[in-house]
């Protein structure tokens, strides 16, 4: 997956921008994108985007151990998400050129949330790998989805305390998922716990509809 990504990103040239020289506090640039809704929505894609690392990082080796599979394959499974993920990226990058409707972030969190839900169900090697490859995939392009997003709604000066603030959803998965993961876990079992997480997130998946025209439609009428 490291490769993958390395080979993809030799092919990615940034555009050039004027540089552009803080004249302001440092949280200046902060206080000006709190008051606009992009960024609350750049901050949900991003846990949405980080939710299948989350697990890979917490639960998801004790699910495939728990299902049999020795510490090594385990590994190898959960290398296929990063792979899913580079390999997407490096598709989707060079073919989508805009974060705009809200079908792209439904559809992703919602496979996403599938993924999750299924996977608990699944014992043989080879149709969890592929699930694994596939929450990556979904990973893959709701990151990009939302690195577009925050890109489009900020000026080149404030691009990176943008892609900051959204980077909140990130920290935010990686410290509710775990607890919410073993709060469940204890209740009900490891395999039980999956497919809750699943349903939940397939849930808050709808939600995206009306916090894209929240977002989009306020930013476009101002």
């Amino acid at each position: 997956a490291s490769v993958g990504a390395f080979a993809a990103m030799l092919h990615f040239h940034p555009p050039v921008v004027p540089a552009v020289h803080a004249q302001q506090g440092l949280f200046t640039a902060y206080r000006a994108l709190l008051r606009r809704r992009v960024p609350y929505y750049g901050i949900a894609c991003a846990m949405f985007a980080a939710l299948p690392l989350s697990l890979s990082m917490s639960f998801f080796p004790i699910l495939l151990v728990e299902q049999g599979n020795s510490s090594d394959a385990a590994g190898w499974m959960l290398a296929l998400r990063a792979f899913g993920g580079a390999l997407i990226g490096a598709w989707a990058g060079r073919r989508v050129g805009k974060a705009r409707g809200w079908e792209l972030p439904l559809a992703t969190s919602v496979w996403i949330g599938i993924c999750i839900l299924i996977v608990a169900f699944l014992q043989h090697p080879l149709p969890v790998s592929l699930v694994l490859f596939g929450v990556g995939v979904g990973s893959g392009l709701m990151t990009l989805f939302f690195q577009m997003l925050v890109a489009e709604g900020s000026s080149p000066a404030e691009r990176g305390s943008a892609l900051a603030l959204s980077g909140i959803g990130w920290q935010l998965s990686h410290a509710l998922v775990p607890i919410a993961m073993g709060t469940l876990a204890d209740r009900f079992g490891v395999a039980t716990a999956f497919p809750i997480l699943g349903a939940v997130a397939m849930l808050l998946a709808l939600g995206f509809v009306p916090l894209h025209r929240w977002a989009l439609g306020h930013a476009r009428a101002v």
